[in-house]
């Protein structure tokens, strides 16, 4: 990957994808999906508000579940956002050599290689040969973020689609470098030296594998986490509004 593939408008995403119409196209389909399951789920716990929070007083157990019920939709809206993004990058990570191409990427800038010095920065490679594994994250972190720096841009396509593109642009970015970390760091101390180097020509047939692997249970983790935290909400709610005293009882 060079320089020019990547200075400004990240052209390996939009090659690696296709066409990001195509991209939005599947997110839709995820999206709705989604926001049924969001839906069901959001009246079912508005529902166990109120009858929790009602005893004998409709108010105060409409109050409840209209509260929740608002209040569980926006995040359950940004959750399926996310979730959306996550499911349509994860089902084309093997297929479309996603994984390997981000960390030749990574390993790219963790060389020093550009255009002007295609051979790379040799103090660079001679410490990657030998990198405590406590740096290791760290400046796989700033390579990260210097991929980052190239968004989405110039192309004719709806602005939605390309805020999807640079969101689901970053979260292949930032699961490809915990893969990594993951990798290496796995049974090795802290003090520990790797060879990143070797590490990459071990990984790279793997990669796209334990990227999709990461992605779906990041977001089966994503979504669990939404759900307990809404229960959890719904508990606090219907506890605040039992010491409230709103409406007449029946």
């Amino acid at each position: 990957m060079t320089d020019r593939e990547t200075k400004g408008g990240a052209a390996w995403f939009l090659e690696a994808w296709g066409e990001t119409g195509r991209f939005a196209g599947r997110w839709l389909k995820y999206f709705l999906l989604l926001s049924i399951v969001e839906l069901f789920f959001c009246v079912a716990l508005a529902g166990a508000v109120y009858v929790a929070a009602n005893e004998g007083r409709v108010l105060r157990g409409l109050t409840g579940a209209g509260f929740i019920l608002v209040a569980s939709a926006i995040v359950g809206f940004v959750a399926a956002v996310k979730l959306a993004i996550v499911l349509t990058v994860s089902g084309t990570v093997k297929a479309k050599g996603t994984g390997r191409r981000i960390l030749d990427a990574l390993f790219t800038r963790l060389l020093g290689i550009t255009s002007e010095n295609p051979r790379g920065d040799h103090e660079l490679t001679r410490t990657l040969h030998g990198m405590p594994v406590e740096k290791v994250k760290a400046h796989l972190d700033q390579a990260g973020r210097a991929m980052l720096k190239g968004r989405v841009v110039g192309i004719a396509v709806p602005r939605f689609a390309l805020w999807l593109a640079n969101k689901a642009q970053a979260v292949l970015i930032w699961a490809t470098v915990r893969v990594i970390v993951a990798y290496c760091t796995h049974g090795k101390s802290r003090s520990e030296n790797m060879d990143l180097l070797a590490l990459r020509a071990s990984l790279a047939e793997d990669v796209d594998e334990l990227l999709a692997q990461r992605l779906r249970e990041g977001a089966v983790r994503f979504a669990l986490i939404v759900a307990v935290l809404s229960v959890a909400a719904g508990w606090i709610v219907v506890e605040v509004l039992r010491r409230m005293p709103i409406g007449r009882k029946f």
